[in-house]
């Protein structure tokens, strides 16, 4: 019976420790929910703030490689000034030769029938002059005129 005293003293003794190591087990497993867990990102953020500044390095040189660049094609002009302004006045004058070429061409019918008109008195004062002048062909021409108003 020794052996079984020795063996339920051995058991009871293990079952203390085993209580003892789940005691300690709890506390640990309570300690480690309690605990809040912060990552470590430093060295993240030291690269990103590393290439964050590299981005806003390369970003501020392409707007001054931009700015120059605009400020190159403002500067530049397609035509020249002077050219520019050439064709400016060359339109005007277009405009100016068209208008009063229009104008004129409207004016042709007046002038035409001041033209006419001027022509009748002029060819009639001739032909009177010619009658006055030559007195038989004065007479023929009273003689055919009275032949003519005859029915």
């Amino acid at each position: 019976m020794a052996k079984i005293d020795e063996l339920s003293e051995l058991l009871i003794e293990e079952l203390s420790d085993f209580k003892l190591q789940i005691n300690k087990l709890e506390t640990v497993s309570k300690e480690i929910h309690t605990m809040v867990i912060k990552p470590d990102i430093t060295e993240l953020k030291f690269y990103m703030d590393g290439v964050i500044q590299l981005q806003n390095e390369i970003v501020k040189d392409q707007n001054l490689r931009l700015g120059a660049i605009s400020n190159k094609l403002t500067d530049s002009n397609r035509y020249p000034k002077w050219f520019l302004a050439l064709l400016c006045v060359s339109l005007m004058a277009v405009l100016i030769v068209t208008g009063y070429t229009i104008y004129q061409l409207q004016s042709i019918s007046e002038m035409k029938q001041l033209e006419y008109e001027k022509g009748q008195k002029e060819m009639g004062n001739h032909f009177y002059e010619f009658l006055e002048s030559d007195a038989p062909s004065k007479k023929a021409y009273l003689n055919w005129k009275s032949a003519q108003s005859l029915p």
